[in-house]
């Protein structure tokens, strides 16, 4: 059967915390060899018992319980009660219920000092690592000590074994005994099996035998000759203190109890020999300051230890914190290199990007200061380097030729944070007007100021410049530059809209060119061209700037006037295209004249569409080429109906 290691929590029994796991047969073994040694080392003690009060220099059979109780369970308290048997029954004494309640109550009392240890100490394996563990360790002793004694002296004095005079004093020798024999005994075995081996016994092989040279020498200094008790020899123990610090400071555990057990045997044998500085003229005085200097050697040495040990155990965590905070920080300096890395790579990829790009990039505060300009930003205004361009454009804000188109970027920046494709006129380094789209956003503080403006800008001139031909063709006769009847249609709505609004009227001259199909057939479509784009040009010179003038196809032509209230406004503007359009025409050494027919018709945006306008105009015209041409009319009832003639009389 072997014993293992359970959890502390469930009952603090020996075996749920034992160390060593053992087999049937070394369970057997061991138990065998503690109740020998147990009576072997008591039968040795009682060898040596003063007749004066039955003082044992050293009970180790008590230090030999304490250990095997505690390294191996509470059932090895049957092998300390069997070792206590053998005491009586090989040394030849009957055996009596004194000698069996006395055997049961060391046995006890070494349960009970043992138990008590394993309650307080979750770890026993730490028994001697921490001061503190070490005075619950001597306290342990010290109550076994008291309990052995104290039952033991109890005993005696019931089965009237002891003279009535000296019991307190066997009380107090029986109890050193057995601390002392603990003290000494338990710890040197219990590290003996417990303590790991360590792998100094090559290299320090010479020190571990000069430490131990030395201590014999000292030893037979102190302890090999006799000394007269009338001279205090008492500073001579001092020699011994430096073996148990050699000990403690240089091996491990095992080997400084070791040089306690050496040193305490031989002083009880040299003591024992009347030899040494504890020699005096009562054995029993002897061997009770030499126990005390024992107790006093052990405690402090055992103390000591754990000072040792403790200071090395968090040496040992010091060195495991450092190596895992180099650790770490080695870690942290391999990812703020890699993190370095990578913003370098960023910054270079970015610089890369804002340097290369084909858009212009700026940053600018609020207020207009360029922050920040890439070589495109510059070479699209004309200047030859970022540097140059935020040198000689202190406020971006100046190169904007539309300070109200300015102000609007302004307020949706405000507003939405971000504006795209924003579209500007601005101002280039050679004074050339350009036209610009802009992208840009509006950058903010934690507390929300505004730090800054950033964006991209492009060039877009030449696709402004194409859109507005584009517009041109959709809405522009080709031939003339004037309005085409897409835009004319577009015109008189919106002036008709504005006449209802305002309650004003306004009025739409329509008329054609006379003669104009003779001349272009007769003097080629060359002239009949020049011929209307003079006409075009005299007609622009005839009217006020809100006019509209249109040419609708062929030789048709229509004038849109708003806020005309009078009819001699009208004529005014009909004689004047009179006047200057019947002018000759002369186009390469050839002069050719027109006439003009005009037709008036007045609105003012109620009850009319645009078609019903422009049919007024053309009747009114009509009625005007009836009356002889060259000469213009207004729309009547009548106009309409000489249309209708002129008309039958062509079908």
């Amino acid at each position: 059967m072997s014993y293992t290691t359970h959890s502390s929590d469930a009952s603090h029994s020996l075996e749920s915390l034992s160390f060593l796991p053992q087999t049937r047969l070394q369970a057997v073994v061991n138990f065998c060899l503690v109740s020998l040694s147990y009576y072997l080392f008591g039968a040795l003690a009682l060898e040596v018992v003063t007749i004066e009060s039955w003082v044992t220099p050293i009970w180790a059979a008590a230090g030999i319980g304490y250990a095997a109780l505690f390294l191996w369970g509470y059932r090895f308290g049957f092998a300390i009660f069997i070792g206590e048997m053998f005491e009586h029954i090989f040394l030849m004494k009957p055996l009596s219920w004194l000698e069996l309640l006395t055997a049961s109550s060391n046995t006890l009392s070494l349960l009970i000092g043992v138990w008590l240890v394993r309650y307080l100490l979750r770890q026993p394996q730490s028994l001697f690592s921490r001061p503190a563990h070490v005075g619950i360790f001597c306290g342990s002793a010290l109550l076994i000590s008291l309990l052995s004694a104290s039952l033991g002296i109890s005993l005696r004095l019931l089965f009237n074994t002891i003279h009535a005079t000296t019991p307190l004093q066997v009380w107090w020798t029986w109890g050193l005994a057995d601390l002392v024999g603990i003290l000494v005994i338990a710890p040197f075995i219990i590290t003996g099996y417990t303590e790991q081996k360590r792998a100094w016994y090559s290299h320090k092989r010479t020190e571990i035998i000069l430490l131990f040279t030395s201590l014999s020498l000292v030893v037979w200094l102190v302890f090999g000759h006799s000394i007269d008790p009338s001279i205090s020899a008492y500073p001579l123990t001092f020699l011994l203190m430096p073996f148990p610090l050699w000990a403690v400071f240089r091996f491990g555990q095992r080997e400084t109890l070791f040089v306690i057990v050496v040193m305490s045997t031989i002083a009880i044998l040299a003591t024992l020999s009347q030899s040494g500085p504890f020699t005096y003229h009562s054995l029993d005085y002897s061997l009770l300051i030499l126990q005390a200097f024992i107790g006093v050697i052990c405690i402090s040495t055992l103390i000591l230890m754990a000072v040792v040990n403790q200071r090395s155990v968090l040496e040992t965590q010091l060195l495991a914190s450092q190596a895992a905070l180099q650790d770490a920080n080695n870690r942290l300096e391999q990812k703020v290199l890699a993190r370095t890395e990578s913003l370098r790579q960023s910054m270079e990829k970015y610089q890369a990007i804002f340097i290369n790009a084909i858009e212009g990039i700026y940053q600018t505060t609020p207020e207009g200061k360029i922050l920040e300009a890439n070589p495109a930003l510059a070479q699209m205004y004309g200047y030859a380097s970022p540097e140059e361009m935020m040198e000689k454009v202190p406020d971006i804000e100046v190169i904007y030729i539309n300070a109200e188109r300015r102000a609007e970027f302004h307020q949706q920046l405000q507003e939405t944070k971000a504006v795209y494709n924003f579209e500007s006129e601005v101002y280039r380094h050679d004074g050339d007007i350009m036209w610009i789209s802009e992208n840009s956003r509006l950058v903010q503080a934690n507390d929300g100021r505004v730090l800054y403006y950033e964006g991209t800008m492009i060039d877009i001139t030449e696709r402004k410049q194409v859109e507005e031909e584009l517009l041109q063709l959709a809405h522009y006769d080709p031939l003339t530059g004037l309005a085409n009847r897409r835009l004319f249609q577009a015109r008189l709505k919106q002036v008709m809209a504005k006449a209802r609004s305002s309650g004003k009227t306004g009025v739409l001259l329509y008329f054609d060119l006379d003669g104009f199909k003779k001349v272009n057939d007769t003097l080629g479509h060359e002239f009949g061209d020049y011929i209307l784009q003079e006409a075009a040009k005299r007609l622009k010179n005839c009217l006020r700037d809100r006019d509209v003038s249109c040419r609708l196809g062929g030789d048709e032509f229509t004038v849109i006037a708003e806020q005309v209230m009078r009819e001699q406004d009208a004529v005014t503007i009909a004689e004047k295209i009179l006047a200057n359009l019947t002018k000759p025409y002369i186009y390469k050494e050839q002069e050719a004249s027109i006439g003009v027919s005009i037709g008036i018709t007045f609105f003012d945006g109620h009850n009319y569409d645009i078609e019903n306008i422009v049919k007024q105009a053309d009747n009114a015209m009509y009625s005007a080429k009836r009356s002889g041409k060259g000469t213009y009319r207004f729309y009547t009832q009548t106009s309409e109906d000489i249309k209708q003639q002129i008309n039958n009389k062509i079908i």
